[in-house]
Parts: C-alpha cells; sequence; structure tokens
C-alpha cells in the first residue's frame, strides 16, 4: 500500500477507493461471488464483488483484450448460476467452457490465485450439467 493509498484507508485497512468500490458491491442475499477487487495489480480480499441474483435478469457485458479472463468470468457466472439451480445456456462456439461438467484440476496457479482474492476453491463440475431433471411438456423433447 503506498502512502497515499495508507493515509487514504478507512478503519477497515482497505484505502478509500477499494472501500467505495466494495461498498458498491457488498450485498446479503443470494449473490454471485465473482472475486476481489483488484487495483493496480494488488488484490484487496476483504473487498468482495457480489452481484445479487435479483438483477441478473438484466443485460450485461464482459469486454477485454484476449487473455484478460473474459472466459473464465463468464465460466465462475455460469457455474455459481447453475449451483444455485438457475439455468444457464451458453453459447460456446469455439468450445471454451465444454468441460464446464468436470471437476477443474487443481494447480499451484488456481490455489494461488484463489488465496490472493480471499477464495476457498475445491474443484467441482457444474451440478445443472449433471443433473439430469425432468423437462415440462414441451421443453427440450418432442412426444410422439
Amino acid at each position: 500500500m503506498t502512502a497515499e493509498n495508507s493515509s487514504a484507508a478507512g478503519s477497515s485497512g482497505l484505502p478509500a477507493a477499494v472501500r467505495q468500490i466494495a461498498d458498491g458491491y457488498a450485498f446479503t442475499g443470494p449473490a454471485l461471488d465473482l472475486g476481489a477487487v483488484l487495483q493496480g495489480g494488488t488484490a484487496y480480499p476483504g473487498a468482495q464483488v457480489r452481484i445479487p441474483l435479483a438483477v441478473l435478469n438484466r443485460h450485461g457485458l464482459v469486454a477485454g483484450a484476449t487473455g484478460t479472463g473474459k472466459t473464465k468470468t463468464l465460466q465462475l457466472i455460469a457455474e455459481q448460476l447453475s449451483a444455485q439451480d438457475v439455468p444457464v445456456f451458453l453459447a460456446d462456439i469455439k468450445g471454451d467452457v465444454s468441460g464446464i461438467s468436470a471437476p477443474g484440476v487443481p494447480s499451484g496457479r488456481v490455489a494461488g490465485r484463489a488465496a490472493e482474492v480471499g477464495q476457498d476453491w475445491t474443484p467441482q463440475g457444474c451440478p445443472g450439467a449433471r443433473r439430469h431433471r425432468s423437462r415440462p411438456p414441451g421443453c427440450g423433447h418432442r412426444s410422439r
């Protein structure tokens, strides 16, 4: 933390700008946990970014340059929605998230990043992709 950030830090020990961002994403109740605020290359695990499930029926945009984590962000969102029993449809023309139903593979990089943003990570498959649910009439399969 720089001297400038340190002097602006509140009682939470977070820089003022980081606290302001965290306050805007501090929700209770069912929500997606997207990770920690990242400022100037530093992750602040005490400043979690959460989006309430109730607002996810709106449009969203995940944008960025190649290699910035767009696909991983969408995968994280889809996995968490599925875990909350919210139906998810992904149009994945390149097949980037085709293995979403299989548990991930632990690695030092994954464990390090999870620790950096203050989250626990255990490999697991996406629940909705593994379950066989009965479909209501007219949904998915036709009866002949």
